[in-house]
């Protein structure tokens, strides 16, 4: 546990080195704890909810690609920011879309500049029912 906190206290301090040991006690307890909380997602029939984020970034991340292509356009993707708001509880299989007419951003910016944003809203549904809506800034840098 020791090496895991330190871990997550320094991991923007690029001033020095870690020992082996150290990385693999901090994927270790990673790996437990990502086990522990996946029985107890199946045992409850519920959905964590860092798996409703990440689901609902790749969803952002996706569109965001999409959209490049569709420009014929190509960069790096990145998400520099985001908002998640949760609003029911995940009781079926979660489903992300994304309005491609509600995303905001000028790609044509990217070659133009070398840079750009997009502002991608997703929803999550569960069914029919809209469990969480997100919205993230992609950045997007040739």
């Amino acid at each position: 546990m020791e090496h895991y906190m330190n871990a997550l206290r320094s991991y923007a301090d690029f001033s020095g080195r870690n020992r082996r040991k150290a990385y693999w006690m901090f994927v270790l307890f990673n790996t437990i704890l990502s086990i522990i909380c996946n029985v107890i997602d199946g045992a409850l029939g519920t959905m964590f909810i860092g798996s409703i984020y990440s689901l609902a970034t790749l969803t952002g991340w996706g569109a965001t690609y999409l959209a490049l292509k569709e420009a014929g356009l190509e960069g790096s993707i990145v998400l520099a920011d985001a908002s998640i708001k949760y609003l029911k509880p995940l009781n079926t299989d979660p489903r992300g879309c994304v309005d491609l007419q509600a995303c905001k951003g000028k790609l044509s910016d990217l070659e133009a500049d070398g840079k750009t944003s997009y502002v991608v809203p997703v929803t999550i549904y569960d069914g029919d029912n809209v469990v969480a809506e997100f919205e993230g800034v992609f950045a997007v840098k040739k």
